[in-house]
């Protein structure tokens, strides 16, 4: 992780942050600061839901502050999501491509 790349977040401010993935193989870091609890993080690939746009497919995995895995790679972020507890200083959110050439926007939400 390349610290200059992640946006950082502190809870509830996340709430639900829309963003995208502009070019193939591109990876989007967020490090968020939150009390320690639990958490449910979903997302939806596409900013607008009355879009017939399609856009590209993305997966979400979750990582601890020392770089161990809490769960993922997942890719069904509205009906399944991350639920985790949070008990380190933070928590990071790695959102890439389901394919490698995957672009296309998409909307995180915790709660």
């Amino acid at each position: 992780m390349d610290a200059g790349d992640i946006v950082q977040i502190s809870y509830p401010e996340l709430g639900s942050t829309g963003t995208s993935l502009d070019l193939a193989g591109e990876i989007d870091w967020f490090k968020i600061q939150a009390d320690e609890g639990y958490y449910e993080l979903n997302w939806q690939d596409s900013m607008d839901p009355e879009s017939t746009t399609q856009t590209g497919d993305v997966q979400v995995t979750a990582y601890k502050s020392d770089g161990s895995k809490i769960i993922g790679p997942i890719d069904n972020g509205m009906s399944e999501g991350i639920s985790f507890t949070k008990d380190s200083d933070y928590i990071y959110i790695k959102v890439e491509g389901k394919s490698s050439d995957s672009t296309g926007t998409y909307i995180l939400y915790l709660s």
